[in-house]
């Protein structure tokens, strides 16, 4: 037994059982084993060193050759032609790395995958998604592209979230939290940001927490700020830029609309004239011929604030109403001459026609008719104080808490009520007089110059029934004199009229209506 050559077959072969046949040579004067082709293990072929393949000559796996390494003199190459996977496998790491050892790819045995980018990490996997390093770009070549994030989670209470997080070690008030920016070219392929939204943390006090949300867009080359939004409110053009709002409904382009640049505020016009400018209708006047905000068919109300001379001559406000086409004027604020800056309400009941029944005036609230006589020019209503006096001099001196009266005053006729109570005379001398919040008027000579009133009294020193007790306030006066008491209903004699039938204390209750001045 040995080994056998079988030239004419080219055959070389080892006869011993699980006999090896090694292929030797010299190598610099020793012996190596070059090739060994191991017959226990089925012929396992061990090369004591290098194989080295030929451009194009390939190194090919598999009965129907599916796997093939090769190098084609530029570029190498592993080819996986079968009809399975191809597997990397590592029992530790997997490592793609470049000549100089710089990291491309990591695979971490059981833990994360990282992908480098010149030996920096920009990319990794989490135990729960993606974590990407610096800048990201998504390039897509057909504006049809679409980044979506998608959910099949059931639960409903949330969906996919973007969350822009600012993880800072020393965060401060006004730190920017995230920004949104949509970037393009112009005509002279320069890059622009076109608009921009923005988060900022305005206060990061524990407790306090303040946030701020913007929009920005570009306006004549510059990125102005559009709309920002904190927690207590919302302001359009927030930097006073002249970016004009505007509200569209279905039929009208200007339903609202706020003219940045000329501070004007128009409804329903896209070019109001005044500050704030109302047009309800598509003539921008407010006609007597046309319901407000109406065809001349139905029923209609409307309210025109309007500050422009036209046709119909009207400088102000103006409400109506209209049935089948006639207008019935309610409320009008300088229309026409006639109102000269009045605000006149009117009413019609039938006919053709309205009547007046309140103005309005600089003067006071007209009722009924425009005159003097129709006129309210004042109205007041509040507490005064008093004091009971002699008509020679001295006073009764009043119990703590009754030296106040209360007065209602509409135009010249003036109602009070007062009750008293005195503990002392205080050297009083003459008739007791009552002062008042206003003088009585002066009338003409044919006028009644006098008010009479009564009320109770009582006076200890004779007695404690009440007694009817009569007030004068004569002309041009401003108190109320007691004439006399009555007790009972027969005595007619004259008391208290003076200081000589009390003895200063005293006790009752006056209403008094008079004209003052």
């Amino acid at each position: 037994m040995g080994t056998e050559i079988d030239g004419v077959n080219g055959i070389i072969k080892n006869t011993t059982s699980d006999g090896d046949i090694t292929i030797k040579g010299n190598d610099g004067g020793s012996e190596i084993s070059a090739l060994v082709l191991d017959m226990s293990d089925a012929g396992t072929a061990t090369f004591n060193h290098d194989v080295k393949l030929g451009d194009n000559s390939k190194a090919i796996f598999g009965a129907g050759s599916d796997l093939q390494i090769y190098h084609d003199g530029s570029n190498s190459y592993i080819d996986d032609a079968g009809t399975g996977d191809l597997f990397l496998r590592g029992e530790n790491n997997v490592r793609i790395t470049d000549s100089n050892s710089n990291k491309m790819f990591l695979g971490q045995h059981d833990g994360e995958v990282q992908l480098y980018h010149n030996g920096t990490e920009k990319f990794h996997t989490t135990s729960t998604g993606i974590n990407v390093l610096g800048s990201g770009v998504f390039t897509t070549a057909d504006n049809t592209d679409t980044l979506t994030l998608t959910s099949t989670d059931a639960d409903a209470s949330s969906g996919p979230n973007l969350r822009l997080y600012r993880n800072s070690s020393s965060p401060a008030n006004d730190d920017v939290t995230g920004v949104i920016q949509f970037e393009g070219r112009n005509n002279a392929s320069q890059d622009f940001i076109s608009s921009e939204i923005k988060s900022v943390t305005s206060d990061v006090a524990d407790g306090d927490e303040d946030g701020y949300f913007s929009i920005s867009v570009m306006n004549n080359g510059t990125l102005d700020l559009a709309l920002g939004i904190t927690g207590s409110e919302t302001v359009i053009n927030d930097t006073s830029n002249n970016h004009d709002f505007r509200v569209e409904s279905d039929g009208n382009t200007h339903m609202l609309f706020v003219d940045g640049g000329n501070d004007r505020i128009g409804f329903g016009t896209s070019a109001p004239t005044q500050h704030t400018e109302i047009v309800l209708n598509s003539t921008g006047a407010i006609p007597t011929s046309e319901a407000i905000g109406s065809s001349n068919a139905g029923v209609a109300m409307g309210l025109g604030i309007h500050n422009e001379s036209n046709s119909a001559t009207y400088t102000g406000i103006a409400l109506e109403t209209r049935t089948s086409g006639a207008s019935r004027w309610l409320i009008a604020n300088e229309w026409q001459s006639t109102y000269n800056g009045d605000l006149v309400f009117r009413n019609r009941n039938g006919g053709s026609s309205s009547t007046e029944v309140m103005r309005l005036t600089s003067g006071g609230i007209a009722i009924g008719g425009t005159g003097a006589a129709n006129t309210l020019d004042d109205y007041e209503e509040g507490t005064f104080t008093y004091a009971i006096n002699g008509s020679n001099s001295g006073n009764l001196v009043l119990r703590s808490g009754y030296a106040r009266g209360e007065y209602v005053k509409v135009g010249n006729v003036v109602h009070i009520d007062l009750r008293f109570e005195t503990s002392d005379d205080n050297s009083i001398s003459g008739n007791l007089q009552w002062t008042l919040p206003f003088t009585k008027a002066n009338p003409n000579a044919n006028d009644a110059g006098n008010s009479v009133t009564v009320g109770y009294i009582r006076d200890n020193s004779l007695g404690t029934n009440y007694r009817t007790g009569v007030y004068l306030v004569g002309q041009s006066e401003a108190y109320a004199q007691l004439l006399f008491s009555r007790e009972g209903a027969v005595t007619s004699t004259v008391e208290l009229a003076n200081d000589g039938n009390t003895d200063g204390v005293l006790e009752g209750v006056i209403s008094i209506t008079y004209r003052t001045t």
